[in-house]
């Protein structure tokens, strides 16, 4: 890992990089829905594309509740962080953020930040 990244991430930071991560992973293990699906296999072409589409009250309440604001926008700055670190990459619809995809180098820090890493 480059010295001093993972020193200088942020809890939330290190959150995103491992549930990005995680779910990064089950994209790309699933196949590809039947091409009738036309709306499926938009969506998972968009997933293997641009990554997993960024929910965060989905990601880190288990989609039991809505983030607290407070919480959310610290995602936020943990997404801005993490993009200018090169570690992420966002993709926008207009000012809204919809999905993040780690980078090569992302995923090696997100690797060694894992328990069994």
């Amino acid at each position: 890992m480059t010295p001093g990244v993972a020193d200088d991430l942020s809890a939330e930071e290190r959150q995103l990089l491992a549930e990005c991560s995680r779910r990064q992973q089950e994209i790309a293990a699933r196949k590809s829905p039947p091409k009738w699906q036309a709306w499926a296999v938009r969506d998972w072409e968009d997933a293997r594309e641009y990554g997993p589409r960024y929910l965060p009250s989905g990601w880190f309440t288990g989609g039991r509740e809505l983030l607290p604001e407070k919480f959310r926008v610290r995602f936020l700055r943990a997404v801005r962080g993490l993009a200018a670190r090169g570690l992420l990459t966002p993709t926008r619809t207009g000012n809204r953020l919809t999905h993040v995809k780690l980078t090569a180098e992302g995923q090696r820090v997100a690797a060694e930040l894992a328990p069994d890493g």
